[in-house]
């Protein structure tokens, strides 16, 4: 076979990886898409009427910002003909908006896991340092990374609008690290609500076990197939799930911060969540604090 025959079929072949990517990227938002759909009434009828809150600007951060970051992403990937000047700026941007809505969702988990505990300071203490302990890291492996990148002209600009030529790979840690502190988030949260659940039988304490586990399961996952395709995959798949776990970080967050508030949902009024007392077989008064907490929690 000759040496152009060799290089042809290296281009269709990373074409064709390339595609897979973009594909992958476009059903990531017509997912997100539809999710919005899904429950866009359950977030009018609980979320709207209720007062200005920290946990409602949260909220509607991580619900909305995947629409931007996602937008401008199809624009890098699909646009025809892009300028080469335009792929750098376009690719930072997105990187770092997406960087913003997985932190985002992390900051809602470990807002929730110090309600469930009784808002204790030292749980406080540990939770701050421990998002300190992640983000520093994650935003110095990020930066050197995009820093590193270098983009070419496109050899066929109509279907791969903006190509790396090279990038420091040292930022895929940053899904190490992701798993590492969700893992620890997660196992504080199920813990915390499994023993209050046991006790108490708590619907409330019953809807975040059955959320969490699937937001770990989900997060989980996702970040380990991101740090294995990144290390182990062809180079042209690199961005094959980014955009993924972007979106599933927004699905399940609202999601999460949706079922807890059908369940300390008022009778008919819409008013806010941060005054209902929950019902348990118990009269413990920990445990209805501690339910308290995390209503009070997803009202501010």
């Amino acid at each position: 076979m000759s040496a152009d025959g060799s290089l042809d079929e290296a281009v269709l072949a990373s074409l064709y990886h390339v595609q897979i990517v973009n594909y992958v990227n476009v059903l990531s938002m017509a997912l997100v898409s539809y999710d919005f759909l899904l429950t866009f009434a359950d977030e009018a009828r609980l979320v709207w009427p209720t007062k200005w809150t920290v946990g409602k600007v949260l909220f509607f951060l991580t619900r909305y910002l995947v629409f931007i970051d996602g937008t401008f992403n199809l624009v890098e990937l699909l646009q025809p003909s892009m300028a080469l000047n335009a792929c750098k700026p376009l690719y930072n941007f997105v990187t770092w908006m997406s960087t913003i809505g997985i932190a985002i969702a992390e900051i809602i988990m470990m807002m929730l896991v110090y309600a469930v505990w009784n808002k204790r300071r030292d749980v406080l203490i540990f939770l701050i340092a421990l998002n300190l302990g992640i983000l520093i890291p994650v935003v110095i492996l990020m930066d050197r990374t995009l820093r590193s990148t270098v983009f070419i002209p496109s050899p066929f600009p109509t279907m791969v609008p903006c190509v790396v030529a090279s990038a420091d790979l040292s930022a895929v840690n940053v899904f190490l690290m992701i798993m590492a502190s969700e893992s620890v988030v997660i196992v504080m949260t199920l813990w915390k609500c499994y023993s209050i659940w046991r006790a108490s039988k708590s619907t409330l304490m019953k809807a975040i076990l059955e959320s969490g586990l699937l937001y770990f399961v989900c997060l989980f996952a996702i970040s380990l197939a991101n740090y294995l395709v990144i290390k182990i995959a062809n180079i042209d798949y690199s961005a094959l799930l980014l955009e993924l776990q972007r979106v599933l970080h927004s699905i399940l967050t609202a999601r999460m911060l949706l079922n807890i508030r059908m369940v300390i949902e008022p009778e008919g009024d819409g008013s806010d969540t941060s005054d209902i007392r929950m019902r348990t077989t118990t009269t413990d008064e920990d445990i209805r604090l501690e339910e308290h907490n995390v209503q009070s929690s997803i009202a501010s």
